[in-house]
This record gives C-alpha cells, sequence and structure tokens, in this order.
C-alpha cells in the first residue's frame, strides 16, 4: 500500500490542518486535500472522535479486529510509517499511547462544541451555517464497527440540539424560526415523536390548523405503517381540541 498526497516532499505542521468527518473524510493541510490510503484514513479518523489518547494495542484491536494481535500491531506500525514523513506533528506519540494533535481543526470537535452549549442552555439560537453543522452525521458511508455507537451518539445529540433550539424558540414567542428548527429534526429522523410534536406546536403556535392536522396525521400514518405504534398521550392532547370529534385516524 502506497500513501498517495500531493503534499509529497514536505512535512505537513498539524496547525495548518483541518479534518472533516462529519459526511466524509477529507484532510487538509494549507487548503490542499491531503490523499491518504484507506487504513491511514481510519487510524486517523479513530483518534479524532475521541480527544483522549489510546494505547497503541487498543488502536491496533479496534481498527483491525480480524487480525492476530501481533499482526494488527504490524498494521498499526506501517500506517504509522506512512503517515510519519508526511504529517510528522499530525499523531502524538507519547511512549505505548496515541492521539490526534490538538493543533488539528476537526470537524466534530465544532459540532460538540455547539452541542454542548446548546443542551447546556448558553444557546438558544444557531444561525445557518450552525444549523447545517447540527445535521451532519460523522461518516455515514464508514461501516468499521468501533465507529458505530459514537455515531449514534452523535445522531442523539445532534436531534436533541434541535429540538432544544426549537422549545427555545416556542418560549421566545418565535414560531416561524421554531418550525424551521423542528422540520429539520423531523427531517432527519423521520419517526421521531418529539420532533413532530414540535412542529405541531409551532404550526399551532402559528395559528396554522390545517397545516398542523396535516402534519400529525401524515405522523400519525407513517408511525403505524413502519411500526404498527399509535402516537403517544403527549401527542394526542395536543392535537385533541382542534380535530373534529368525529375524528378517527386508521
Amino acid at each position: 500500500m502506497t500513501v498517495v498526497s500531493s503534499l509529497v516532499g514536505r512535512s505537513t505542521d498539524a496547525s495548518h490542518c483541518r479534518l472533516e468527518l462529519l459526511q466524509h473524510f477529507r484532510l487538509y493541510s494549507d487548503g490542499q486535500m491531503m490523499r491518504l490510503g484507506q487504513p491511514a484514513e481510519h487510524l486517523i479518523a479513530f483518534l479524532a472522535v475521541d480527544e483522549r489518547s489510546h494505547t497503541r494495542d487498543h488502536v491496533a484491536g479496534c481498527l483491525w479486529p480480524d487480525s492476530t494481535q501481533s499482526r494488527a500491531a504490524s498494521s498499526l506500525r506501517r500506517v504509522l510509517s506512512l503517515i510519519q514523513p508526511i504529517a510528522p506533528e499530525l499523531i502524538v506519540r507519547e511512549g505505548h499511547r496515541l492521539s490526534l494533535s490538538e493543533e488539528v481543526l476537526v470537524d466534530i470537535r465544532l459540532q460538540r462544541s455547539l452541542i454542548d452549549t446548546i443542551i447546556s442552555g448558553e444557546r438558544t439560537a444557531a444561525d445557518r451555517a450552525e444549523l447545517g453543522l447540527l445535521r451532519r452525521d460523522l461518516l455515514p458511508d464508514w461501516d468499521d464497527l468501533w465507529l458505530t455507537p459514537l455515531r449514534e451518539e452523535l445522531r442523539q445529540l445532534r436531534l436533541l440540539s434541535l429540538e432544544a433550539l426549537a422549545v427555545a424558540q416556542l418560549d421566545l414567542e418565535r414560531p416561524h424560526a421554531a418550525l424551521a428548527v423542528a422540520l429539520f429534526a423531523a427531517l432527519d429522523e423521520p419517526l421521531r415523536e418529539s420532533a413532530h410534536r414540535l412542529v405541531v406546536e409551532a404550526h399551532l403556535a402559528l395559528g396554522n390548523r390545517a397545516a398542523a392536522a396535516r402534519h400529525y396525521n401524515d405522523y400519525r400514518r407513517s408511525l403505524w405503517t413502519e411500526l404498527r405504534l399509535r402516537p403517544g398521550l403527549r401527542m394526542e392532547s395536543l392535537v385533541r381540541p382542534f380535530l373534529s370529534d368525529g375524528y378517527t385516524a386508521s
């Protein structure tokens, strides 16, 4: 395996690096994309999603789960040796432990920081770029076992953040903004009742009972079709006052 990079011939300073893990893997140095082999990309991604340092044995076991310990360790050494000439400061080595340099700008770290400020209540609004950041998934096309729980954790936190923003906007009597954010959450998770309930609340706050009823009906139908479930009591109590007395949903 050969590392292919447009930066071969000069080393890369980690402080000039930018790593994208949301939606895809891309590593830039001074604005120029670095093309690495797949094992190197997976090693860098593994170290980036968790800011803690990891032992070499743990890293090797996670990245090469089907290999023996000795072969996995050998594979890790080979990948490290390929990265070293191109980006010697990218991966920090402290004894038997490895970590990604804190100098690297990583989009997932920006996403986590934004999530923390929203969930803590420090932030009650987000601009278009921040909303876009909250909707991006962690390496969705990768099927690595070590990545699955991390991706799901971030997904749930992203949805909680969008819902928290919608609730905050409703509390501030800004139903238009609340509706826009709630729709993002509902689109990203089509069967998530809390998101759809916020959409209905925003429609009602705007005085759009017909839109609220249509959204409720569509959600109720999808939930029954996909899971044979009915909406919960909170959703039902929300829509009951404006639905006709003779209404029954199929």
